[in-house]
């Protein structure tokens, strides 16, 4: 069993950690091991526009971007750790 006094710690650093997870000015965006995103908090919902119910467990973050980018992005990943092409 916990002190008291350690007790109130967690719970009060349990709730700076849901503030700034959930928080509006930072969004959060976690996927699985095949890519699929599973989590999408308000932020994420605020800045691209989307809810929750609509992305997770349904679309990877690739959908958000041009494929343009990501093919951009890829050969940006090539030359900056010398892999082949």
């Amino acid at each position: 069993m916990l002190i008291p006094s350690r007790q109130s710690e967690f719970i009060k650093a349990g709730a700076l950690q849901k503030t700034i997870f959930n928080g509006v000015n930072f969004f959060r965006i976690a996927t699985d091991e095949k890519g699929v995103i599973q989590i999408f908090n308000i932020g994420a919902e605020t800045m691209l526009g989307y809810s929750a119910a609509d992305v997770v467990d349904k679309i990877s973050p690739s959908y958000f971007y041009a494929p343009e980018e990501i093919v951009a992005r890829a050969r940006g990943s090539r030359q900056i750790w010398v892999l082949p092409s």
